[in-house]
C-alpha cells in the first residue's frame, strides 16, 4: 500500500513501483549487519539483474541467499517471487 510508503509514488511507473535500488543496498547490508554479525561491511561488484516491480494488491516474497565468496568475504542474490511465479534473481553483489 503506497499510504503505508508514501516515499514509493517516486518510484510508480503506470501501475507499478518499481523497487529501488538502495532498498538492494540496504537488504544486502541488513544481511551483512544482522545475518552475518559483521560491523564493518563493504558492499563490492553490485549489479541490478532485473526490475523488481510492486503490483498494487500482490504479495512478494522475497529472499536473500549468501554463499562464501572465492575471494575474501561473502556473495549475496537476492530474488523475488509472486504467489504465481518461480524465483527471479533481481540483484546481487
Amino acid at each position: 500500500q503506497l499510504s503505508l510508503l508514501p516515499y514509493l509514488k517516486d518510484y510508480l511507473i503506470y501501475d507499478c513501483v518499481i523497487y529501488p535500488a538502495a532498498a538492494y543496498l540496504e537488504m544486502m547490508l541488513a544481511v551483512g549487519r544482522h545475518g552475518l554479525g559483521q560491523d564493518i561491511i563493504e558492499l563490492k561488484n553490485i549489479s541490478i539483474e532485473s526490475a523488481l516491480t510492486l503490483p498494487a494488491g500482490k504479495k512478494i516474497e522475497t529472499q536473500v541467499v549468501v554463499s562464501p565468496s572465492d575471494s575474501v568475504g561473502y556473495e549475496l542474490n537476492i530474488y523475488a517471487q509472486t504467489k504465481i511465479s518461480t524465483w527471479n534473481s533481481h540483484a546481487k553483489g
